[in-house]
């Protein structure tokens, strides 16, 4: 049990959360089946700031608004990217989701490091499911 309770230590498998994410991109329904209300939905990927204010950790640069727990950016083609990444000792998940295109990414890795080299090699991963 991570030690940092109750913020993080979510247990999933990569299908179960792509499944979920899924649900969340197709406004609550997977596979015709109803797993979130839209409602629901729409209050998730609800920017929680007006453009230009963004949370005091992320620079301006990044073009960045914030949903709950989902942010918003505009990648340097001008598409959208909505992603969540999150991490604690010992693991680091991303999700990104490109609702111009309909395509996400999900990894999860059972390793955390601050160093740059991983940084690269987890970059390099992404953009290799991304293709």
């Amino acid at each position: 049990m991570p030690i940092t309770r109750p913020d993080g230590g979510l247990r999933t498998s990569v299908a179960d959360l792509a499944r979920f994410f899924a649900a969340m991109i197709g406004g609550g329904e997977f596979q015709g089946k109803s797993i979130l209300q839209e409602v629901t939905v729409k209050a998730m990927f609800q920017p929680q700031f007006v453009a230009g204010q963004v949370l005091e950790a992320v620079e301006d640069g990044e073009n960045q608004q914030q949903a709950i727990t989902w942010a918003y950016r505009t990648s340097g083609d001008g598409s959208t990217v909505v992603s969540h990444s999150a991490g604690d000792r010992g693991v680091t998940s991303h999700a990104y989701f490109f609702p111009d295109t309909g395509g996400g990414a999900i990894l999860l890795v059972n390793t955390s490091s601050e160093t740059e080299s991983f940084g690269l090699a987890v970059r390099d991963m992404l953009r290799a499911l991304l293709k």
